[in-house]
């Protein structure tokens, strides 16, 4: 069995489970020790004395907290009872025959205690059998109940996927809802636009009205005013075409005259041609009398410079009229 092989070969537990055995063991013997001298009226005789006072004094140095305060109490006043000029006088025996008759009562408490740890043992072999089984059908239902939990997970992360993929829809739905709700918002104003503009309209097509019978009225007028001024613009075209024959007269008469004086003008062009060629011979012979003016007055001035002297020359050249030349 799984408990025999635990208590056999846990060293530690069975050293526990000694150590607390004769705790117990030596706490019983106190105990009945403490009892018998608190009943017999505290007397010094049923103190501590001895190996169980040793003991008393181990356990009270390494397990104080364990001890309860009457029975720190009893074994102060034991050893403080018990000095060592008290203890070479030894015991008497009316002291050993109790310490005997108490030692048997522990030995045979002890021996019951024993048994009854023991029982006590088994009984916790048996649980621990069955916590044992217990525990491996345990482990049996937390691998099923483990299966079944991811088995879970996985239902619960699909039906996070098909709430995430709802809630998406919900979302897109809402938007789309939101989009219609503008959309209504908007064909009111445009059917509040509407109305406006019909209303507008209605008083425009009022207004239209009236003016169109206004225009009426100024197209029959403009009609009369129309059929006088076709009555008198064909007065004017008459008069215009009399006039137009009139002026084809003229015209024609105009250009007989006009070609009188194309003949006139060709006469005195071809009578400025014979003044232009008769200028041209005149400016030619101007021309060469110039040339031989000069040297005439070139030759004048040579002579008159070899023969004369310079003061007859002056005076001749104020005499004569070539003084400017022959400067």
């Amino acid at each position: 069995m799984v408990h025999d092989i635990l208590f056999k070969e846990w060293g530690r537990l069975h050293g526990w489970i000694q150590e607390n055995r004769d705790f117990r063991l030596w706490r019983k013997r106190i105990q009945s020790k403490m009892w018998y001298w608190e009943k017999n009226g505290q007397k010094n005789e049923d103190l501590l004395t001895g190996e169980l006072l040793t003991d008393s004094l181990q356990w009270l140095t390494n397990d104080a907290n364990q001890i309860e305060f009457s029975e720190k109490r009893y074994i102060q006043n034991s050893a403080a009872k018990n000095k060592p000029d008290a203890t070479k006088q030894g015991l008497t025996f009316i002291s050993r025959c109790i310490l005997l008759f108490i030692l048997m009562g522990s030995l045979g408490f002890g021996i019951w205690y024993v048994w009854d740890i023991n029982r006590n043992m088994t009984r916790l072999s048996q649980k621990n059998a069955t916590l044992f089984q217990d525990l491996v059908k345990t482990q049996k239902k937390l691998s099923h109940t483990k299966i079944a939990l991811d088995n879970l997970n996985k239902k619960f992360k699909e039906s996070e996927k098909k709430w995430q993929n709802a809630l998406d829809k919900a979302s897109s739905a809402d938007h789309k809802i939101a989009q219609a709700n503008e959309k209504l918002q908007s064909a009111q104003d445009i059917k509040w636009r509407s109305e406006q503009q019909m209303q507008f309209a209605t008083q425009k097509l009022k207004e239209s009205k009236t003016l169109l019978t206004q225009a009426r009225k100024k197209q029959e007028a403009l009609k009369e005013q129309t059929q006088e001024f076709e009555n008198h613009y064909q007065e004017q075209v008459a008069a215009i075409q009399r006039q137009t024959l009139e002026l084809e007269e003229q015209k024609k008469q105009a250009e007989i005259k006009m070609a009188a004086a194309e003949q006139l003008a060709q006469d005195a062009q071809a009578q400025l041609q014979l003044v232009s060629e008769k200028k041209a011979q005149s400016e030619t012979l101007i021309q060469e009398m110039k040339q031989k003016q000069a040297t005439l007055t070139q030759a004048a001035c040579a002579f008159a410079l070899t023969h004369l002297t310079l003061d007859e020359w002056r005076v001749q050249m104020e005499k004569s009229p070539l003084k400017t030349i022959c400067k």
